[in-house]
């Protein structure tokens, strides 16, 4: 094992992100983007009682334990929808993360 790996020394060169809301199967594209980007995803929030994509199921959360200032994204394509999410979660004390680069233009 290599001790010099980030992780192994208390140290990440991951950044920490939460995705607010996941009614959406765009979800799975901003992991992967994120994956790509070096941002870790610590939670994700399931701010209404709707639909959750399987794939993502375990690792949604409701909003009750949100962390003040935890950099977020939202992962919705529809314009309203994700202009009511985004208001949600600043109402919360979250804050907009860096906007994810698709370097190898996947999407």
């Amino acid at each position: 094992m290599n001790d010099s790996h980030p992780k192994h020394n208390n140290f990440s060169l991951t950044n920490p992100l939460l995705l607010y809301s996941c009614g959406s199967d765009l979800i799975v594209d901003y992991i992967e983007l994120a994956d790509r980007n070096n941002f870790e995803i610590i939670q994700i929030v399931n701010n209404l009682e709707e639909f959750i994509p399987h794939s993502v199921s375990k690792y949604v959360t409701k909003n009750e334990t949100l962390k003040n200032g935890t950099p977020f994204l939202v992962p919705l394509f529809t314009p309203y929808n994700k202009y009511l999410a985004v208001q949600e979660a600043l109402s919360l004390g979250l804050k907009p993360a860096l906007i994810l680069n698709d370097r190898n233009n996947d999407l």
